[in-house]
């Protein structure tokens, strides 16, 4: 069985569906998402969201800060972008957040 084909619900399976979907032979080329380290160390997420579904829809700001000073993370929109930020060990909790606002809404 092919890993596309299996029925597997991942963060970064639904934000490489998300990309895909989105893709028409020009959004490709000006936008997308980009996943980096931060030297505090940390994550961050930037997703381009001109041109998409998500672009004119709200998102409520989602702040974790634990007792320990590399467990944070931090998520919003600012413009037509969603940015999130995160300590080192929340990466997949920041991927599932975003992942989730992406889907489409029903």
């Amino acid at each position: 069985m092919k890993f596309k084909e299996m029925n597997i619900d991942l963060p970064l399976i639904k934000l490489q569906n998300w990309y895909v979907s989105n893709c028409d032979g020009d959004w490709e080329h000006t936008y997308g998402f980009k996943l980096e380290t931060l030297d505090n160390p940390g994550w961050t997420i930037t997703v381009d969201l001109d041109e998409t579904h998500q672009e004119d829809q709200d998102f409520t700001e989602s702040k974790i800060n634990y007792e320990h000073k590399t467990r944070w993370l931090v998520v919003s929109k600012e413009g037509s972008k969603l940015k999130g930020a995160c300590g080192p060990l929340e990466l997949e909790t920041m991927l599932v957040l975003v992942a989730e606002w992406l889907q489409p809404r029903e």
